[in-house]
């Protein structure tokens, strides 16, 4: 009896005849697929090929590297598409830093032929030397993948490394991005070498990286936990060159303050969960601006078991095709065709090809300059784009006549404008362009002041001709932002202002920095690099300068005001004195200097401001007062900076009014009446003729009309006792965090075209003014029940 009459009558003899029919078969089939498709046990299985584990980008060496039968490339693949991409760009840096050939008389006799044959032969070997010295001498570190240590064409990446997707056929240009999300860390590699790591900072993390090179060209982070966030990144996001990689990912929390406006601008990005990201959800998308989304992938905090309270970490690893045809390309004036030496394309939009080639802005030194800044940094708008091939027609236009006015003036020759930069180049570059259309082409009064060397910073300065000194940073841990925009100023008073301050009160890291020629300026304006000029900046500071010699009670003048909104603030020409110091935008002449600041200047040790001094002086002497304007003449807009929070920006700082015209004349008594004895009568006079009201600003609209009001409000002085005093401000929609540009403990302002005057009780020297019969209002009850929209 054979075997397979045994195992058929024994161990299937009691089955269906169907399971008999269809076992045999069926496990033959499945034994036959395992022996075809059998591999080399050696090669790690795709699950494990594919998968991205923490730390993988970080030290690529350590993971075990295993051949790829399929992969058929050479090891030096990379190289290939990184030389045809830069071939037209070296060459350009060849001519530019060849020296000129000098003129060689020859003669052409016969008899010399030779000898001249030798001589061209020399002076081509010579020229070729001095070219390759020139290229040696002229490379730097830079942040080009192609230029670094961790450079793409120094890293093969074997086929298996690749992420395969329908549709992506692998090749030489194709580049692996590896992205991490999670709550406590962001890290970004291409080609397994680290671009970017976001450790601290939480919200969305943006990277903007070059379509040719895969070079990093902006990196911002959006803190969109808090409201009004999102509008800057939707700016930013506005502001990036057509063609460019974007990528973002998420750290800790970015989705409670992203509204329809933020989630709409992922949305046309391509992102398909833009809607579903909720509270503490992870995120990433890899997307080309006016493009096609690459990836993108997302991790719900309500669905993944994390065993704690944030999305379960996010590992992305997408492959794309570096663009070959980028390069050294012109774009012809009609802006439709597209020239260049490495591939011809028809039927090109302008725009689309901005971020890929040179734009057609001239051949001098300052249009490359420009050309250089826009290959290698992103996100600065008008300034990049194609269209505009003038630099000078980035700007608003100013009044020919008022810039004319504002040069004339001798008190423009003895005026210092010191911007106090920090590593925020786009927000530098929207206060710089606001100076450039107040004032005018005049670049030798603005000075930018920048602790450490920035490359991205000190050539945006250069672009707008403006100097730019270094200052230096103190050594040692731990140094607090008041410390060092202190030990900043300190330098800007000793550099410009001609200041000498005791040796020990100068840091040692600061005391051997080079001086720049000195400007001996008798007046200095300090700049945030987060505030934005008005057009009629310089025209408002010229016209009330006459003040500081009229009245040496006034140290100072101020072109903001924190009530400079659209229900309070209405006039042009009216100005205030106050007894309460601010420093935003504030012009400070050389005798306050002197007798004020100096001599009160902090300790080194000090964690103290730079206008401590003058703090105590307005704390102690009775009648010192800062100028400031009913409408502002400059406006904050940063939503990240020190002690600022895109909540305190959105609801505080972006609803400010700020003046958009230079037509106007300001009264000769106007500017008569700050003077010290003059305001007092000035306010005196004003309470006197104003009508009491007890109205209810939170519960009714108060009517429109030109009579002066005065509204009485119980405040004893002391800051903690202040909530009768807000809720008032709150409601009228002043500045209400706290009380902002009194003047002895009293108020103006301009309410629905009323000159309202708002009156302390009993701190005010005015409160015996008040009616018998006159009941203050409590608005804190109105407050909590009517809310005010908008205040």
């Amino acid at each position: 009896m054979g075997i397979t009459s045994t195992v058929k009558r024994r161990c299937l003899g009691k089955l269906p005849s169907i399971l008999k029919r269809l076992l045999l078969p069926g496990f033959a089939a499945l034994f036959l697929v395992h022996m075809l498709t059998w591999s080399d046990p050696s090669l790690p299985d795709t699950e494990s090929r594919h998968s991205v584990l923490p730390g993988e980008a970080l030290d690529p060496l350590l993971k075990k590297r295993v051949r790829n039968p399929h992969d058929h490339r050479p090891a030096n693949a990379f190289e290939t598409v990184i030389k045809k991409a830069v071939e037209v760009e070296e060459q350009q840096e060849i001519e530019e830093l060849a020296p000129k050939p000098s003129t060689v008389i020859r003669n052409a006799l016969p008899s010399d032929t030779r000898r001249n044959k030798g001589l061209e032969k020399n002076e081509k070997d010579e020229r070729l030397q001095q070219q390759g010295m020139s290229l040696t001498k002229a490379k730097r570190a830079s942040d080009d993948v192609r230029d670094s240590e961790w450079s793409m064409a120094k890293m093969n990446v074997p086929g298996h490394e690749k992420v395969k997707f329908p549709g992506h056929k692998i090749s030489d240009a194709t580049v692996t991005l590896t992205v991490m999300s999670s709550a406590d860390k962001v890290f970004m590699s291409l080609n397994k070498r680290e671009i970017y790591r976001g450790l601290t900072e939480r919200g969305m993390h943006v990277v903007v990286l070059h379509p040719h090179t895969g070079k990093v060209l902006a990196t911002r982070v959006f803190d969109t936990f808090f409201n009004g966030t999102e509008e800057e990144m939707v700016s930013f996001l506005d502001d990036v060159q057509a063609g460019r990689i974007v990528v973002f990912a998420v750290r800790d929390e970015a989705a409670s303050g992203l509204s329809w406006k933020g989630r709409n601008k992922l949305r046309e990005l391509g992102s398909r969960f833009a809607d579903k990201l909720a509270f503490r959800d992870m995120w990433i998308l890899v997307t080309v601006i006016g493009g096609l989304k690459l990836a993108e992938s997302y991790s719900n905090v309500a669905t993944e078991d994390t065993a704690y309270e944030w999305g379960g970490p996010l590992f992305l690893r997408t492959d794309f095709d570096l663009d070959q045809t980028a390069g050294k390309c012109y774009l012809r004036s009609n802006g439709r065709q597209v020239l260049t030496s490495i591939k011809r394309q028809a039927s090109v939009d302008f725009d689309q090809m901005a971020g890929k080639c040179l734009c057609p802005w001239g051949e001098d030194a300052h249009a490359q300059l420009r050309q250089k800044f826009c290959q290698r940094f992103e996100g600065y708008g008008d300034l990049c784009k194609c269209k505009i091939k003038n630099f000078d027609d980035i700007f608003f236009k100013n009044d020919p006549k008022t810039i004319k006015e504002i040069e004339r003036n001798p008190f423009h020759k003895d005026l210092a404008v010191a911007v106090l930069a920090s590593n925020r180049p786009h927000y530098l570059y929207r206060t710089l362009k606001a100076l450039r259309e107040a004032g005018g082409k005049a670049t030798d009064r603005i000075i930018v002041l920048l602790e450490e060397d920035n490359r991205e910073i000190a050539t945006l300065t250069k672009l707008f001709g403006y100097r730019l000194i270094l200052t230096g940073q103190r050594p040692g841990p731990n140094i607090t932002v008041p410390v060092r925009v202190r030990d900043k100023l300190q330098f800007a008073f000793q550099q410009l202002m001609g200041a000498s301050f005791p040796l020990n009160k100068v840091p040692e890291g600061m005391k051997e920095m080079p001086s720049m020629p000195a400007l001996n300026t008798r007046h200095l304006v300090i700049l945030d690099d987060d505030i934005e000029v008005a057009i009629d900046f310089y025209k408002y500071l010229h016209n009330i300068a006459p003040i500081l010699k009229q009245d040496e009670t006034v140290v100072g003048i101020t072109a903001f005001n924190f009530n400079s909104y659209v229900e309070m603030a209405e006039s042009l020409v009216d100005f205030y004195r106050t007894d309460r110091l601010s420093t935003v935008a504030l012009l400070v002449p050389d005798r306050t200097l002197t007798e004020y600041i100096i001599p009160g200047w902090p300790e080194l040790d000090s964690p103290a401001h730079w206008h401590a001094g003058l703090q105590r002086a307005f704390d102690k002497k009775d009648g010192l007062a800062i100028i400031y304007p009913e409408i502002s003449r400059c406006k904050h807009f940063g939503y990240n900076g020190y002690r600022i929070y895109g909540a305190l920006q959105k609801v505080f700082f972006d609803k400010h009014k700020i003046s958009l015209t230079t037509s106007y004349t300001i009264p000769k008594e106007n500017i008569d009446k700050l003077e010290l004895s003059t305001y007092d009568k000035w306010q005196l006079e004003t309470i006197k003729k104003s009508t009491p009201t007890s109205f209810d600003f939170c519960k009714y609209s108060f009517k429109f009309s030109e009579e002066p009001v005065v509204v009485y409000v119980e405040y004893d002085g002391n800051i903690e006792n202040d909530k009768y005093l807000v809720a008032t401000l709150k409601c009228l929609g002043a500045w209400h965090l706290y009380a902002e540009g009194e003047w002895r403990r009293t108020w103006h302002f301009h309410y629905n075209a009323h000159p309202l005057t708002l009156v302390s009780i009993p701190a005010s020297p005015y409160a015996h003014l008040k009616p018998a019969d006159y009941k203050m209002t409590d608005m804190t009850q109105s407050l909590s029940h009517h809310a005010v929209q908008g205040k």
